[in-house]
């Protein structure tokens, strides 16, 4: 079994990969423990979670990858909304690639550290079957109105445009105020792993670098196949 550590942004992404991704990567020689980044630590308390501070993410990065005994290190954090504190050009900020390497090179390049970045949010996921996401939603009549949101994009992944097209604000004009912790985790696990990959191309290059984790020598984690991908925003 190899151990492989992810640091995500947030409670939805933490419940996705305990829920989904855990079991479905222990079936494939990789157990992949999760950790949700550190936003405070008041004197006497327990740390805040959640949130984009990019000195904390780099911080609890750098603990993770104090493990010796972990294969591999990567993350889960969106596109939209990235902090904006992370070391690089303007213009780099544009390109989700060039992210993923400035945080990768933050952190002195170590060959065991590889981001990921969700294209354009996680949000995104909920746009795969329009009609389950209502269901699940308790909103059952706004599948059209959701699925109206889908169309004109290739992908659900490409859903963003601007700050009021980015998918949790076109989730929240149609369904309100929904419980974002409780409705993505849930779509997601009625999906299942193979309807997500097949929807989300980045999203299953990052799988798929998961799942060939399982078969890796130790200290050898290959190149993930997303940085290589051509590039996009």
């Amino acid at each position: 079994m190899r151990r492989v550590l992810i640091l995500v942004e947030g409670d939805t992404e933490e419940r996705i990969v305990k829920d989904v991704l855990v079991p479905h990567l222990l079936d494939r020689g990789v157990v992949l423990q999760v950790t949700k980044v550190t936003t405070g630590r008041p004197i006497g308390a327990a740390p805040f979670k959640g949130g984009g501070d990019y000195t904390k993410i780099r911080g609890d990065l750098r603990r993770l990858l104090g493990d010796s005994n972990a294969l591999a290190v990567t993350t889960w954090f969106d596109f939209y909304g990235f902090p904006r504190n992370l070391p690089c050009a303007p213009g780099e900020l544009q390109r989700i690639e060039a992210i993923e390497r400035r945080i990768h090179a933050s952190l002195g390049d170590l060959p065991r550290l590889f981001p990921y970045l969700q294209r354009h949010e996680t949000e995104a996921l909920l746009f795969i079957d329009p009609a389950l996401t209502a269901r699940v939603a308790l909103q059952a009549s706004t599948a059209s109105r959701i699925e109206a949101h889908r169309h004109g994009f290739a992908s659900v992944e490409d859903i963003n445009l601007d700050p009021q097209g980015a998918p949790s604000k076109r989730l929240q004009s149609v369904l309100g105020n929904y419980a974002k912790p409780q409705l993505a985790p849930t779509v997601v696990q009625h999906l299942g792993v193979p309807r997500v990959r097949e929807a989300c191309r980045r999203w299953a290059l990052w799988v798929g670098w998961l799942e060939s984790l399982g078969h890796a020598e130790v200290g050898s984690a290959s190149r993930p196949p997303w940085w290589t991908e051509p590039g996009a925003i």
